[in-house]
């Protein structure tokens, strides 16, 4: 990915149900893991395929989030699915991020943020085998909701 993100994404381990209608008409709800989240819109782990340009409605169990968005993008990732959803014009409105990390993963990891998983994935791989004098944060092995996030 070579497009700058416009707004800063944070890593999140907040639980969704996510529900919509799928191409019969048949009513769908799962429940989902967010992955990062940003004002405009959020990546979630999914165990059901979503279709690109679907609305979706969002309802977190733990936190206030709730609003619609659609789904930008939906990609296979071992069993399941990562999809990227965007929040839509009245979500972003009136969206408070009260899930969102205090701690920037990113900068932690010394990753940009458009970071493909797999980069994310390896660089966590190798801060976490280092010695812990020898890593760059000494605060990472603190953070067991990055393990999560990833």
């Amino acid at each position: 990915m070579s497009e700058r993100r416009k707004e800063q994404r944070r890593f999140t381990n907040a639980m969704f149900t996510v529900t919509w209608e799928d191409a019969r008409g048949q009513s769908r709800a799962i429940r989902v893991r967010g992955l990062n989240v940003s004002k405009s819109g959020m990546r979630i782990e999914s165990s059901e395929e979503m279709h690109t340009g679907v609305p979706v409605s969002l309802q977190a169990e733990r936190h206030e989030l709730s609003g619609k968005a659609t789904v930008r993008n939906c990609t296979r990732r071992g069993s399941g699915y990562l999809v990227g959803l965007e929040f839509s014009a009245e979500t972003k409105r009136t969206l408070r991020l009260p899930l969102v990390d205090a701690v920037d993963y990113y900068e932690v990891l010394q990753v940009s943020q458009n970071a493909e998983p797999e980069t994310i994935h390896r660089v966590y791989r190798i801060m976490a085998a280092l010695p812990s004098g020898q890593s760059p944060d000494r605060r990472f092995r603190a953070f067991p909701a990055l393990q999560r996030g990833l």
